[in-house]
């Protein structure tokens, strides 16, 4: 196996391991197709602006997945959906606290090894309060 080989196996590895930091996340694509994956989440609200150093407050809630493991989900590639009127790809899990919570993707970033960061904005279905 090659050093690249074995780092995306490496990375699949750590993104999927829930005896460290992995939790299980919902992906529902617009179709309403949905599949249990493994990953990382963070969810922080506090930033600094790079121009002046100054406290920023503000949502700014991620995930990152196995691509290896959305292929064989058979859901397709996570993006963004700007038409309000369109279903957007959708995410949901629970906070180490116990809150389920569901978002919408806003950015897809993925990279070169295997490794995708959906980046996620607040989501509620139409009828929720």
């Amino acid at each position: 196996m090659s050093l690249l080989a074995q780092a995306a196996a490496d990375l699949r590895s750590i993104l999927e391991d829930t005896n460290d930091f992995a939790v299980e996340v919902v992906v529902t694509n617009p179709a309403g197709a949905s599949a249990t994956l493994k990953g990382l989440q963070t969810d922080h609200s506090l930033s600094i602006d790079p121009e002046t150093g100054m406290a920023v407050t503000g949502s700014n809630v991620s995930v990152a997945l196995s691509v290896v493991a959305l292929q064989e989900s058979g859901l397709g590639q996570p993006r963004a959906i700007a038409a309000s009127n369109q279903r957007p790809w959708l995410v949901e899990f629970t906070t180490p606290i116990g809150d389920t919570q569901k978002f919408k993707v806003s950015e897809a970033l993925p990279d070169k090894l295997g490794c995708l960061v959906l980046r996620l904005e607040a989501w509620k279905e139409a009828g929720d309060s």
